[in-house]
């Protein structure tokens, strides 16, 4: 039988900058933001690459464009933080 080793990841963000959405978005692109990190952060094969010891002080996501629904802009936003994660 196999043993499946979990591993702990803690992210922080310190600053959110949301830029052309009104103060009532903002807790939906929050939301949208933490549940899609839980997502991809608690998925095993998406995490797998980046389980070696390291921390970032800053990770720049870049510019989410596009209107849309308040979650979905913090879910795409979340998916580029991962991809940020995951990089070797």
């Amino acid at each position: 039988m196999s043993r499946i080793e979990r591993h702990r990841v803690t992210v922080t963000i310190d600053r959110l900058v949301l830029r052309g959405f009104t103060p009532g978005e903002r807790d939906g692109i929050a939301a949208g933001l933490e549940s899609e990190l839980r997502r991809h952060l608690a998925d095993p094969t998406q995490a797998e690459p980046s389980m070696h010891s390291r921390s970032d002080a800053v990770l720049r996501a870049g510019t989410i464009r596009g209107p849309g629904d308040p979650r979905d802009v913090g879910a795409a936003a979340a998916r580029k933080i991962a991809a940020g994660i995951r990089r070797p």
